[in-house]
């Protein structure tokens, strides 16, 4: 594997996921000063992870939909894998070590039970590689046969 290579798409798929950090900053943002007030918070973090979700798709769509055509299933996986594991690393690091939440606190946002969808968003970051190769223009297929 070729690390160096511009066409790497486990390095461009980092690179996607590196890129959606401040996207998922602004919406967080977003939530707690414009809808949350109305909303309140668990139809506002139910919003948020809904437009987080197509926040990424898209982001993710756009800088690796003309890699994915020809992507066996199982990097597809791999990569659907990383961004998983990527995002829970950053999400309890970032709660526990600079936020200062509990696990508590942190685990609560997986309750389903509780009307807590961020598994959603999980779960759709684990497909999007499938998504998109299934997506992709057929006239893209055509050109890398």
């Amino acid at each position: 594997m070729n690390l160096k290579s511009k066409h790497n798409i486990y390095v461009r798929a980092i690179l996607a996921w590196l890129l959606f950090i401040p996207i998922i900053f602004m919406n967080a943002a977003f939530r707690e000063l414009v809808y949350k007030p109305f909303t309140g918070e668990l139809l506002a973090h139910q919003v948020s992870t809904i437009t987080g979700s197509v926040a990424f798709f898209l982001l993710a769509y756009f800088l690796l939909r003309h890699y994915m055509y020809n992507t066996p299933n199982n990097k597809l996986l791999l990569i659907g894998l990383m961004w998983v594991a990527l995002t829970i690393v950053f999400e309890f690091g970032l709660g526990i070590f600079v936020t200062g939440a509990s696990w508590n606190k942190m685990l609560n946002d997986y309750n389903i039970g509780q009307g807590r969808i961020w598994i959603f968003f999980l779960v759709i970051i684990l497909i999007t590689p499938f998504i998109i190769k299934h997506f992709v223009p057929a006239k893209n297929k055509r050109l890398a046969a």
